[in-house]
């Protein structure tokens, strides 16, 4: 029993002596590794925006470019995709044929590139179910 007592106790000293060989391994840094808290450099967030145009009968791939400044470190931490939606659409007036062109209802606006179909936009606001007018539209069922 004495015997097994002591091999515990051993194997309880050489566990403490790995934990700590571990805690000190963990604490240093690799000489190799540069912090972006240790370059020197200004520190202001900001948002960069690339507009690049797209045409109806686009399909190939399209890109466009930045300047980023040259003062200090860059990180991007996120990167979002949308569209500016140009939708419009023509009505033609069965009584003298003539067409009209009206924006749909989300032209003008930044999109998420998934809703690019956007069902509603070419009903009239007499059929969509809304909470109040888009700015600027006026009065309801105003000419």
């Amino acid at each position: 029993m004495h015997a097994e007592l002591g091999r515990l106790a051993q194997n309880a000293e050489e566990l403490k002596s790995a934990m700590g060989r571990l805690q000190m391994q963990r604490g240093a840094e690799p000489p190799d590794i540069q912090r972006i808290e240790n370059i020197p450099g200004r520190r202001i967030p900001f948002d960069l925006l690339v507009d690049i145009p797209i045409n109806a009968q686009t399909t190939s791939v399209q890109q466009g470019t930045i300047t980023i400044s040259q003062e200090g470190p860059f990180v991007a931490v996120a990167r979002y995709a949308t569209f500016l939606s140009a939708f419009s659409y023509q009505v033609r007036n069965p009584a003298n044929g003539n067409i009209a062109t009206f924006n749909g209802r989300s032209f003008g606006r930044y999109r998420p590139i998934h809703s690019a179909w956007d069902l509603n936009d070419g009903q009239p606001y007499t059929q969509l179910v809304m909470a109040a007018p888009p700015p600027g539209s006026g009065p309801i069922g105003s000419t």
